[in-house]
């Protein structure tokens, strides 16, 4: 008897495993590969497809996270089904392979309205009229710094903005009055920024011709001179590296206050909210003298050109550029949503100059240009870059890998 009811229960087991294996291949799976691992990221993204399912009951949403962002492109090549992709990194590159379909056309059979969107977020996804993603997140750069460490060690407080020379001329005042520069108390002034922003910013690509725009030499070389001084004020990577990594996340070193300023995205100021003990601030970061222009990355969502399913693929996209997902989206502060309302309701104090994030926003530039191979580029002058740091070659000789490095990577696009 015994052995009649456990054969029956697992009789009913396989007849209610086949039902809900059948019920979910029923459905139309869409693949969407979000190559982010933050776990703020992942917990917004979890949480919009649990929405979309909801709501639209004969749709799953197979969804795969992590790994290198090549891993797209490599999809993409070898055939795999995948239907929607989170890209971050330069949308030109999958239109210079013809790897990403134009969306215009399904983006006009739904209706999609742009009035609520920041106009750099429609520019950066736009190339010849033609538009291959939807902006979800854009991503400028402020100075963070700690009000409490400066005003205890009686150091004076950042301008609300500056350009680059005035920045090093700050910097160079608080190294010199800096009480705390050695010892298990020290503090670093800045412990690190991105130099190649102040190049993105520049523009310094002939999109029409694909190669380093040589009017922009004498601008170049003057900016190199002035990064050459600005690395004099900021402690080498060797120094930092210990700190770094004892930090662990990205803004904990400024968290754990050992830096009176940091250079930091604005997807790290979700990080920031969490600290209690320490008066902090936002400013905008420096611009290069003659170019009042901040870089602003962007996050977007394209549908790949080998999915046979856009229509399905891009009803996904709809909601997860919707009123209700961007207010989701925006409301963990992983960055700014593309969505102007969204943005605006969400990005508010603390910290108390946090409108400086949306006032950058107008004085951007994309980070990537419609060029092919920026990404490359600057991974191939990267060493050059800091070699020069190093004091180990001249501003005219990383001009020069700046140009032979361009003709081995910077193409122009040739889109179909």
């Amino acid at each position: 008897m015994k052995k009649n009811i456990m054969g029956t229960c697992f009789f009913y087991s396989i007849i209610i495993l086949c039902a809900c294996s059948f019920k979910k291949n029923s459905k139309t799976r869409i693949v969407y590969v979000n190559p982010e691992i933050g776990i703020h990221q992942t917990a917004i993204t979890k949480k919009i497809i649990s929405r979309y399912e909801k709501i639209n009951k004969n749709a799953f949403i197979d969804f795969q996270s992590g790994g290198n962002p090549d891993k797209i492109l490599s999809m993409i090549a070898s055939g795999t089904q995948l239907d929607v992709f989170y890209g971050y990194l330069s949308i030109y590159d999958y239109i210079a392979r013809n790897s990403i379909i134009d969306l215009a056309p399904l983006i006009k059979k739904n209706e999609i309205n742009f009035n609520d969107y920041y106009r750099i977020g429609i520019a950066s996804c736009t190339y010849k009229n033609s538009i291959y993603g939807m902006p979800i997140q854009l991503s400028g750069y402020n100075i963070a710094y700690n009000k409490t460490l400066l005003l205890e060690n009686n150091l004076p407080l950042p301008p609300r903005e500056w350009t680059l020379e005035e920045f090093i001329g700050y910097l160079k005042k608080l190294n010199s009055l800096n009480p705390c520069k050695e010892g298990k108390e020290k503090i670093f002034i800045l412990p690190s920024i991105v130099f190649g922003h102040f190049f993105e910013a520049l523009g310094m690509y002939d999109a029409e011709n694909g190669c380093i725009d040589i009017r922009k030499k004498d601008d170049l070389l003057r900016l190199c001179r002035t990064l050459q001084e600005l690395n004099t004020q900021i402690p080498s990577s060797a120094e930092i590296g210990e700190t770094y990594q004892a930090a662990g996340s990205p803004g904990a070193v400024f968290s754990m206050k050992k830096c009176y300023l940091y250079y930091t995205p604005t997807w790290v100021l979700g990080e920031f909210m969490n600290i209690r003990d320490f008066d902090w601030d936002i400013v905008k970061p420096p611009y290069f003298n003659g170019y009042k222009k901040h870089v602003i990355g962007l996050s977007y969502l394209s549908i790949p050109a080998i999915s046979r399913q856009r229509d399905s693929a891009f009803d996904f996209i709809k909601y997860y550029i919707s009123k209700t997902a961007s207010d989701l989206f925006a409301s963990r502060r992983n960055g700014m949503c593309a969505r102007i309302d969204s943005t605006r309701k969400f990005f508010i104090p603390p910290p108390a100059n946090i409108a400086s994030c949306l006032e950058t926003l107008e004085e951007s530039v994309p980070k990537y240009q419609p060029v092919k191979g920026q990404r490359e580029h600057f991974i191939k002058f990267g060493p050059y870059m800091d070699h020069f740091r190093k004091g180990g070659i001249s501003i005219e000789k990383l001009y020069e890998e700046i140009i032979r490095t361009a003709g081995d990577s910077i193409e122009k696009i040739r889109a179909e």
